[in-house]
């Protein structure tokens, strides 16, 4: 798995996050859920930190899928200006990203100790 961070302190969180076994958090961009050419059609997860960014214009994936995910894992949704990939509004994407990291980080304080 290859990741790229900007910010120096999020690197070093990222790392100790990639060290454990079992995920804490997912952080999902433009989710390709409930397409009517794939199979599953049905998501079910254990997870309770989950947050979603999707882009209003996105002409890929409905954002109506978005939302119905989000109300099924009862999960965070932040619907932004943009399109699929997002390009436009990837300072707001880098925010939020940071801010998922940080509220993973303060909820599982056992990772400062590593």
């Amino acid at each position: 798995m290859f990741l790229w961070w900007q910010h120096k302190p999020i690197n070093h969180l990222i790392k100790r996050l990639l060290k454990i076994n079992q995920p804490i958090g997912v952080f999902l961009l433009a989710p390709a859920l409930f397409m009517p050419d794939y199979r599953q059609q049905t998501y079910t997860t254990t997870f309770n930190n989950i947050e979603i960014v999707h882009g209003w214009s996105d002409d890929i994936i409905p954002v109506e899928h978005a939302i119905k995910y989000a109300k099924q894992a009862q999960c965070t949704l932040h619907l932004i200006d943009g399109d699929h990939r997002l390009n436009y509004s990837i300072e707001q994407v880098i925010e939020l990203f940071d801010s998922f990291l940080l509220k993973t980080k303060a909820h599982h304080k056992y990772l400062e100790k590593k």
